[in-house]
């Protein structure tokens, strides 16, 4: 075990040099400004929600010490994966599949990402309630991440307490997701399609599947947002040569019917079901949600390869080197949102990620062009319409009120978002009120002041920027 410490301390130690980026940005932005509470009275509504914030409270924006933290508890996750397997599997191959799994790229946002720990706790607890073949632990995951959804098909249980279980899963996620009120929900109109059933809805799930299936293989094109990083088009929904591919590959799944090997890629295709976009709730495919089924692939690959070293070490050096890839991308905000754009640039998120990055570094001319240009290419998608509304109501930057309602009319069409519909209100009850120059007052102590488009180093007020990422805290 401790050669499987030292390869994790390997792996992630690039991570050590790098910043908070994306969600863990307006995290912290949003407990500074509240003073870093710790809620110890939700601990039963999720016992990590306290573990958070007082890492929170204790390292605030020191990113180091929190990338030791998600480094130890990545080393954990290792290490119960290598104890657990060893209760099915050889001693080697379970030591060999620890090894792919620990240094396979598509971990990084569990390793690497400060706000993605939590994936590894829900694993950590799916492991141990798979080894316990307890229920309460595999329910007790929901409160932490959706993605060990399939669980109980693995465990040594009754069908009905298997149903029971998974109905309870679904409806404690159902509740934590309602509870947030945040992205999930803003784009549930966005991504409409997600709870609906229709026959080319098989392709869309064919298609996903495969796209898994080949970020486990070898993830080249990687990036940090939902829906294959792109929207779910009709050239996605079509039976086209790339369905026929699909079909071909899953077929030779089967070429390892009857051997251990299958095992794993059983195990990888009852984790990744769910989230294949027929029965996912956001419509996601993105490596964090892959975390559980990395453990059946790493079983496949260790049986497979066991008796061709020269194979598994090109296989792991290949890994490894993608991992440190990535993780360069995660250096800082601004690589990771141009990284992500350059992989996916019909991404909504990728584009505005990018107008996040300007508006903190106090560029809003070029965060305004950014999302003009999101707008241009993906006129349904609801984050960029409320970065605009926040850009125009501004009284320093543009000063459009009118401009300001528009968009957030078109914000809440699009997103459906509770949060966003009650600002709504509010921002039209001030207008009507005709309460223009206490309006304006407010916002310059509310919204940042950023003359011109130019930034000012006399300026002691809020940054924009904190304030968008504040308020994508809510759906982040």
């Amino acid at each position: 075990m401790i050669w499987l410490i030292l390869l994790v301390i390997i792996t992630y130690f690039r991570t050590l040099f790098n910043a908070g980026i994306s969600d863990d940005i307006s995290v912290h932005s949003e407990l500074r400004s509240k003073g870093f509470p710790v809620r110890w009275k939700e601990f039963d509504f999720n016992p990590f929600f306290p573990i958070h914030d007082f890492l929170w409270k204790v390292f605030k924006n020191k990113w180091v010490y929190h990338h030791i933290v998600n480094m130890l508890f990545f080393m954990g996750l290792v290490c119960s994966f290598y104890f657990v397997a060893q209760k099915w599997l050889p001693e080697n191959i379970a030591f060999l599949a620890s090894v792919f799994f620990t240094v396979h790229p598509c971990n990084a946002q569990v390793g690497g990402w400060i706000s993605g720990k939590h994936y590894g706790v829900t694993l950590i607890l799916g492991l141990w309630a798979l080894y316990f073949n307890n229920v309460a632990l595999y329910i007790l995951t929901a409160l932490f991440a959706p993605n060990m959804l399939a669980l109980p098909l693995l465990m040594n249980i009754s069908w009905p307490v298997k149903i029971l279980a998974i109905a309870l899963y679904l409806l404690l996620v159902s509740k934590s997701l309602n509870a947030k009120g945040n992205q999930v929900v803003s784009e549930g109109e966005y991504k409409k399609d997600s709870l609906k059933f229709y026959p080319r809805k098989l392709i869309v799930a064919l298609k996903s599947f495969c796209n898994y299936f080949c970020l486990a293989f070898m993830p080249l094109r990687m990036g940090w947002f939902h829906e294959l990083g792109e929207p779910i088009d009709k050239k996605m929904k079509a039976f086209n040569f790339h369905a026929i591919l699909c079909v071909l590959l899953i077929a030779s799944m089967f070429l390892f019917y009857g051997t251990p090997a299958f095992l794993g890629l059983v195990i990888f295709a009852i984790f990744i079901g769910p989230f294949s976009n027929i029965l996912s709730f956001g419509l996601f495919t993105s490596e964090r949600y892959m975390c559980p089924a990395l453990i059946g692939w790493s079983i496949f690959l260790a049986w497979t390869t066991i008796n061709y070293p020269i194979i598994a070490t090109v296989i792991i050096t290949a890994y490894f080197m993608r991992t440190q890839l990535e993780l360069w991308a995660y250096r800082d905000d601004f690589t990771l949102a141009l990284y992500s754009l350059l992989n996916f640039n019909k991404s909504g998120f990728a584009w505005c990620n990018l107008a996040n990055y300007f508006l903190t570094s106090r560029r809003p001319s070029a965060a305004f062009d950014t999302l003009q240009e999101s707008v241009k290419r993906l006129p349904e998608f609801p984050t960029h319409y409320y970065q605009l509304y926040l850009m125009y109501r501004a009284v320093d930057l543009l000063c459009d009120f009118d401009k300001a309602l528009e968009y957030l009319e078109r914000a809440c069409h699009y997103g459906k978002h509770e949060a966003w519909y009650r600002e709504l209100e509010t921002f039209k009850e001030q207008l009507k009120a005709q309460r223009i120059k206490k309006f304006k007052e407010s916002c310059v102590t509310q919204y940042p002041t950023i003359r011109q488009f130019r930034p000012s180093a006399q300026s002691d007020t809020q940054d924009i920027g904190e304030l968008v990422l504040g308020a994508a805290s809510q759906y982040s």
